[in-house]
């Protein structure tokens, strides 16, 4: 069974998350790192059977002797991060310990245009952005990094909203 390690510290990175483990939930077995308060809202709303859900403590030592240990028992065939705001967190961690140990391939979901965390200077294989425009301001600033336009994928949840009610 195809493993993905995923990570998330924000509440726009939970949310993509869990959009993804629904959808892959009966072919993928999923080990998912949080820190708060991404952490929180994972906890809430996953009951995945092919699921680990790990808290991170935001600590870079720790997060680092953790990721090496998920790698050596659990042996992940994909990297699947948020984007975190301001400063590092799991996400940046985890995107440079797979550039540092690992040849797997990462992807992270980026929830605002060109939105990019560089702090610890490693970058995703590959970014799922919102639109076009995502994809040229991504592009721009980190031409490396490969873009596909996925759209928002948490648009389903919104699709039933009804602002006027």
């Amino acid at each position: 069974m195809l493993s993905i390690l995923c990570t998330a510290r924000d509440p726009s990175s939970a949310n993509d998350i869990l959009y993804v483990i629904h959808t892959l939930r009966d072919e993928v077995f999923f080990i998912v790192v949080a820190d708060e308060p991404a952490y929180g809202i994972l906890c809430q709303k996953l009951t995945n059977k092919n699921l680990l859900l790990l808290q991170s403590e935001h600590n870079f030592g720790f997060e680092f002797d953790q990721l090496r240990s998920l790698f050596s028992t659990y042996s992940p065939d994909i990297l699947l991060t948020g984007v975190s705001s301001i400063g590092f967190g799991i996400d940046e961690i985890a995107l440079l310990f797979v550039r540092l140990y690992s040849s797997i391939p990462s992807f992270s979901i980026q929830s605002y245009w060109g939105d990019v965390n560089y702090s610890l200077f490693a970058l995703p294989d590959y970014m799922f952005v919102l639109d076009s425009y995502a994809a040229a301001l991504t592009t721009k600033r980190f031409d490396r990094v490969k873009c596909i336009v996925s759209g928002p994928f948490q648009s389903k949840a919104y699709q039933q909203f009804d602002s006027y009610t």
